[in-house]
């Protein structure tokens, strides 16, 4: 917690969502000194620098995580006695309407960018390029490259190649 014309809260968030956080997204922060409450937050501040365990220099936060930044907003400062040093973390919530795949199905994936075997109408596979939004509990939501109702193959895929032909067993 840093002291200044407004109150800061410094997290460390994974990596899969560097792309996702951006200034001006508004949460909520729970500090341990005050259980059950929440205090609403704005990201003022994102470094998009991710560790990694083997860095050269020391850090405090988790590795595979990058630092941002939150302003605790309406804070009533003759209430909340907040310190510098104490501990908490953040909530970010998200609603998202889009088509999902079980993360299985992701191949060659990197920074929301993805590769998935398609299954055409001929019963043949297409490889097919998706960038997804989101990867929560074992599925991920496809922002583009994916229509509603396509085919996609969850296993086995370092066995087949584009244009084989496959029978599709339901689960």
């Amino acid at each position: 917690m840093l002291i200044g014309d407004h109150k800061v809260f410094r997290a460390a968030l994974d990596q899969r969502f560097a792309s996702a956080i951006q200034p001006g997204r508004v949460g909520r922060v729970y500090l341990n000194a005050y259980p059950g409450r929440s205090f609403d937050a704005e990201v003022v501040r994102t470094n998009n620098y991710v560790t990694t365990p083997d860095a050269k220099r020391p850090v405090d936060y988790a590795p595979y995580s990058f630092t941002v930044w939150f302003s605790l907003l309406n804070v009533d400062s003759n209430r909340e006695k907040l310190l510098s040093g104490m501990n908490g973390y953040a909530v970010l919530e998200s609603t998202f309407d889009l088509p999902t795949i079980p993360d299985s199905a992701l191949m060659r994936y990197s920074g929301n960018d993805g590769l998935v075997m398609v299954v055409n109408e001929e019963n043949r596979i297409s490889l097919r390029r998706i960038t997804y939004e989101v990867a929560e509990s074992g599925f991920v939501g496809v922002s583009s490259g994916l229509a509603t109702g396509e085919q996609v193959i969850t296993r086995g895929q370092v066995a087949l190649q584009e244009n084989d032909i496959v029978r599709m067993k339901e689960e």
